[in-house]
């Protein structure tokens, strides 16, 4: 699991709160690659489990936490190297469009970045369809903390990849989805 953790000071400068969101990849079946998103607030979820989607085959290990998967190796990696890399704005979107993550640096800051998470309608309970953004958590961190977000993430990635044999499942397929050499 990777996390980007965002500590809040209170007056006094001590911790008052922590906001989070943890990344996991949760398996890989038939060529795609699950993950398992979850935003917290003083590691609780913030969003609430019984409104969400769930499935005993599809669904997210614990409540709170959001599914989404792509036919790809994992275009997150590359798309978040990008960004820390270049500074311009980024954005990662699944196959399945049930979630989207943006970067962007705040405007006039060269170290501090807006990672704003954008939960799809089909996400919620009994909706039928994809229909967009419905919900959106902004968190406000430092380059400094995307970037060992990305290094986390990526360590993961490999295990998971070599775990699964992604590589060889891809070669034997035929899929014409090389190894992504950019993250």
């Amino acid at each position: 699991m990777a996390r980007l953790t965002i500590l809040h000071p209170d007056g006094a400068g001590a911790v008052s709160a922590e906001l989070s969101l943890e990344i996991t990849y949760a398996r890989f079946e038939y060529g795609w690659v699950f993950y398992d998103i979850y935003p917290a607030f003083g590691g609780q979820p913030i969003l609430n489990g019984a409104a969400l989607k769930t499935s005993q085959n599809l669904g997210p290990a614990r409540s709170g936490a959001l599914s989404a998967c792509e036919d790809e190796f994992c275009s997150l990696l590359p798309a978040m190297r990008r960004f820390i890399e270049t500074g311009v704005p980024g954005e990662w979107t699944p196959t399945e469009p049930d979630v989207t993550l943006t970067m962007a640096l705040d405007e006039g800051s060269a170290t501090w970045v807006n990672l704003v998470l954008e939960i799809d309608t089909y996400q919620w309970r009994g909706v039928t369809a994809y229909g967009g953004p419905m919900v959106s958590i902004t968190f406000d961190c430092t380059l400094a903390a995307i970037r060992q977000f990305y290094q986390d993430l990526r360590a993961e990635f490999l295990i998971f990849r070599d775990t699964n044999d992604i590589v060889g499942y891809n070669i034997a397929n035929r899929f014409d989805r090389p190894e992504h050499e950019w993250f």
